[in-house]
């Protein structure tokens, strides 16, 4: 029966594991694979700055993952259904993490992101079902579409602000997300980007947004108050965006929040049809 496998990237070292063979894990100047023998040595470059796609897809025996100082790059789905991984190391100099880099792997449980990763791909986490904790980077400009859907465990975040776009689906049923800190200079929330996470009581929605997608928070059954700090932001016609949370969720609107460009007719449809109570308040007021 096989060891599990740590695997090492970096300059100067090389994987070191069990009995697995023919596990692909970044470029050489043959076919492109490491060998990694019954011993747990390792033929191929001693050099790699880029993990490749598919890399480990699917590996049970993948346990740990430490990516050392000079790796740059991870392709996509590199670590995809690593179901046995619990423990990811990641290199700072790290810039580029790939789609679904690390979908599904079900046993990982906290991540460190590094400081220099600008997009957060499509569907980097999605499916990590036992992650509770993961930061994103103040440098972050973009969450993409389904990255962290289905992170049942995860309890918090905070967008920062440097980050204009968070993707559709982006934390899609995080059925324990209590907390979400979303700070100014967010522009944009798509498509059901926190629907059914049914655990979030509060959400604050600062004055740089400008587009809502239709179903945003559909399905957010504890919900208890949303507040915009800002102008209204554009939305599209019927967007359901609070479709299926509490009657007696409090919509908190400023003043100076009703904007010339928001189609009036559209957002009072959506909160009178369900009967939710709209609290006005005047400028630089909370509550």
């Amino acid at each position: 029966m096989a060891l599990p496998l740590l695997v090492v990237f970096g300059v100067g070292y090389c994987v070191r594991g069990s009995s697995v063979r023919d596990e692909r894990l970044g470029p050489s100047n043959t076919n492109g694979q490491w060998i990694v023998d019954n011993s747990g040595g390792v033929s191929g470059p001693l050099r790699s700055e880029c993990v490749k796609a598919f890399a480990f897809n699917e590996s049970r025996l993948v346990t740990r993952v430490s990516l050392l100082p000079g790796v740059v790059e991870i392709g996509d789905y590199a670590f995809r259904h690593c179901c046995n991984l619990r423990q990811v190391s990641l290199s700072p100099a790290l810039n580029k993490m790939g789609e679904g880099a690390f979908t599904h792997c079900g046993a990982l449980t906290t991540i460190e992101m590094p400081p220099l990763l600008r997009n957060i791909s499509p569907s980097l986490f999605c499916g990590c079902t036992s992650l509770e904790k993961v930061n994103i980077p103040e440098c972050t400009t973009n969450i993409g579409e389904a990255a962290f859907s289905k992170c049942y465990a995860l309890s918090e975040i905070q967008i920062p602000s440097n980050t204009l776009h968070i993707g559709n689906r982006a934390f899609n049923q995080c059925r324990c997300l209590q907390s979400v800190v979303i700070d100014e200079g967010v522009q944009e929330i798509g498509e059901a980007a926190f629907a059914e996470c049914v655990k979030l009581e509060r959400v604050v929605l600062p004055s740089s947004l400008k587009f809502l997608g239709k179903y945003a928070f559909y399905g957010c059954t504890s919900l208890k108050r949303i507040e915009f700090r800002g102008e209204l932001p554009r939305v599209e016609p019927f967007p359901g965006i609070l479709q299926d949370t509490p009657l007696d969720l409090q919509v908190i609107v400023h003043e100076e929040a009703i904007g010339r460009d928001v189609d009036l007719d559209v957002w009072p449809q959506d909160w009178k049809a369900n009967r939710r109570p709209m609290v006005i308040l005047p400028p630089n007021r909370n509550r």
